[in-house]
């Protein structure tokens, strides 16, 4: 998501923004009562983590498959439509988008059983991941996640057409010493 794209500036700066009024989520969010990311994290080590690493492996040529690192005018519309389109409300989540320099966007089109596909996450920092599933259209997704320190942030656009099916399995070791938000 380093390319000048105008459609997609707009949104990562509504995201920074978002980020920027609502600060690090803490204890007096009702969401965050139970997760106290202020006395782990200040704004300006959300505003620094970096990117962290998304790689897929093992999809079908049914799913098509777009890295968010390297974006540029030739995005498919589908990619378009659904990327962010809505600012994320809660901090963390713009950050994640707002933040990020990559990420992976998947889609499986109407009607496609795609089987299962395998999504890695490695490093700290943001990331971003937008799973389209369109009517009808069924995936099993694979995630695993190498053992990280610092901040891991992935923020996630899931769509799901009418009777699509998402079946999201995920496999992450214990980092007592990470701080991890998906959101």
């Amino acid at each position: 998501m380093n390319a000048a794209l105008p459609w997609l500036d707009v949104r990562r700066a509504e995201a920074i923004e978002t980020f920027r009024v609502k600060g690090v989520p803490h204890r007096r969010i009702e969401e965050w009562k139970y997760s106290d990311v202020h006395s782990a994290l200040t704004a300006d080590d959300v505003a620094k983590a970096g990117t962290a690493t998304v790689r897929i492996s093992g999809a079908p040529t049914t799913v098509e498959i777009i890295d968010l690192a390297t974006l540029d005018e030739t995005a498919p519309q589908w990619l378009r439509d659904q990327l962010a389109v809505d600012n994320p409300q809660g901090a963390m989540n713009a950050a994640a988008f707002g933040y990020a320099a990559g990420g992976v966007a998947l889609r499986v089109q109407r009607n496609i059983a795609a089987g299962a596909v395998r999504l890695s996450v490695s490093g700290s920092g943001h990331a971003r991941i937008l799973l389209v599933l369109e009517e009808g259209a069924s995936l099993t997704l694979f995630e695993s996640r190498e053992t990280a320190t610092g901040l891991r942030n992935i923020g996630a656009d899931i769509v799901l057409a009418a009777n699509a099916q998402l079946a999201h399995i995920v496999i992450e070791p214990e980092a007592p010493d990470a701080v991890r938000v998906d959101s």
